[in-house]
């Protein structure tokens, strides 16, 4: 519990100081009214800090805690491992293509 907790954390901050938006990790871890485990504007983020991964069944789980037509986003982790990011094809390359026209 502690692991997910800390990793939701950290999500929220590097968030905050990346994105430079709002973004906190949600009480309860996704229980309450408000679904995901990290409330931003833009994404439903799932966080799962665990040695097994099990990612269809996480990313189901992102994507029935969808609100308001946010894309879901599965961020997940390990001990020593780095912190990965598992999103639909075609939101990424949204990003892809909002990142390009950016510059």
């Amino acid at each position: 519990l502690k692991k997910g907790k800390r990793l939701e954390n950290r999500v929220a901050a590097e968030w905050r100081r990346k994105v430079d938006g709002f973004a906190s990790r949600t009480s309860g871890s996704g229980n309450g009214h408000i679904k995901g485990d990290v409330y931003n504007r833009f994404y439903s983020i799932e966080c799962k800090n665990q040695e097994t991964t099990k990612i269809w069944e996480w990313f189901d789980q992102s994507r029935a805690e969808v609100q308001f037509g946010k894309p879901p986003v599965v961020i997940f982790s390990g001990n020593y491992r780095p912190i990965l990011v598992t999103m639909e094809l075609g939101d990424w390359l949204d990003l892809v293509k909002e990142a390009k026209i950016e510059k």
